[in-house]
C-alpha cells in the first residue's frame, strides 16, 4: 500500500496524463502519411 499526499496524488496524475498525450502524440507522427488536407474558413 502507498501513501501520497494530495499535492503528490495531483502531480503523479498530471505527469500520468502528459505521457499519455506523448504517447498518442508519437502513435499518430508514426501513422503520418505526410498528406494534408485544407481547411478553407470564411
Amino acid at each position: 500500500m502507498v501513501v501520497l499526499s494530495i499535492q503528490e496524488f495531483e502531480l503523479l496524475m498530471e505527469e500520468l496524463e502528459e505521457l499519455k498525450d506523448t504517447r498518442l502524440y508519437d502513435k499518430a507522427k508514426k501513422a503520418d502519411t505526410g498528406e494534408r488536407m485544407l481547411f478553407l474558413t470564411i
